[in-house]
């Protein structure tokens, strides 16, 4: 009876470590990988957000679809061919990369304020297909860890092509801002004189724990431990490699730091704590009431509008 007993202990175990291992190549499907089937539930208040900024929205699409473009590739520093859209503007000697969030693009990320970068401000765009996106190649999504140098190889790429006679913004939404700001801890050229950083969570690790608590009311272990282990095995990166808490201690360039304070999908203080760890004397931070994720230009265009242009007055000034 007791080696029974010990037979159905070990089998039920089996058991429960199998289904275990199979929800963990579910949520790495889901979150890193290109085709994985990910869909999220679409919040009235985020839906009503963007629904009463349509017409810019709209507006910015159609002048994105419009301009002629250049495309651009370089190779990552893993073998990687990456595309991005150069919309040239002028001389092309003020130039703002636009790095989109998770599972988007340039087109929809940025489209409320390309009228305003490009026939206001005057500025010509990189618009960035991160790895893993658009015509982009690659199979994994990594959060920022990699994308972080794929941003830093971009502004090597522009300021070559321009002789280092360029100054170069880099501009980011979501995963596209948490990029930017581990770019910062890179060997970035000197030709980035600023960073604006939209809504970005502090790393893969963090955001992946908010969800797990938020939204599954689950801890990190084992499942976002066995998950790590997926993507440092496959994709080759870990969540706590770096954070944008970490790498925006050696910036001292001018950031923007946006959040809107509703945001039930990355928490506004993960932006306040990379904002309190910057030392760079001239930054900002603004957080906008009752804002939903990315929504922050929609809620209060006004105020980020005002924002935007004297940020960009002093970092691409002539």
């Amino acid at each position: 009876m007791e080696k029974i007993l010990i037979w159905i202990a070990a089998a039920i175990l089996v058991l429960l470590g199998a289904a275990l291992w199979l929800v963990c190549r579910r949520l790495f499907g889901m979150a890193i990988l290109r085709d994985g089937n990910f869909t999220a539930d679409v919040i009235e208040d985020f839906k009503k957000q963007m629904d009463e900024s349509r017409d810019l929205i709209e507006r910015g699409r159609a002048l994105y679809d419009s301009l002629p473009y250049e495309n651009l590739y370089l190779t990552s520093f893993d073998g990687l061919r990456l595309h991005a859209r150069f919309y040239k503007n002028g001389d092309g000697k003020r130039v703002i990369l636009l790095s989109h969030g998770f599972r988007s693009s340039g087109w929809g990320d940025f489209a409320a304020v390309f009228p305003l970068y490009y026939e206001t401000l005057g500025c010509s765009l990189l618009v960035l297909d991160h790895r893993a996106h658009g015509e982009s190649e690659g199979k994994y999504i990594t959060y920022g860890i990699h994308e972080r140098f794929d941003i830093r190889d971009w502004a090597k790429l522009l300021t070559d092509r321009a002789g280092g006679d360029v100054k170069i913004v880099l501009d980011g939404i979501s995963m596209g801002a948490t990029a930017v700001l581990m770019a910062s801890g890179t060997d970035l050229p000197d030709t980035v004189t600023g960073v604006v950083a939209d809504c970005g969570f502090t790393s893969p690790w963090d955001i992946f724990s908010h969800i797990l608590h938020g939204t599954f009311h689950l801890g990190n272990f084992p499942i976002l431990y066995l998950v790590e282990h997926m993507a440092r095995r496959r994709a080759h990166f870990g969540f706590r490699e770096t954070t944008t808490v970490r790498a925006v201690q050696s910036w001292t360039k001018p950031v923007l730091f946006v959040h809107g304070t509703a945001d039930d999908f990355v928490p506004h203080e993960m932006t306040e704590a990379a904002y309190a760890a910057c030392p760079a004397a001239d930054r900002t931070m603004i957080l906008v009431e009752g804002a939903m994720h990315g929504c922050s230009y929609l809620r209060d265009r006004a105020r980020c509008e005002s924002a935007l242009r004297q940020f960009f007055a002093k970092v691409l000034k002539k």
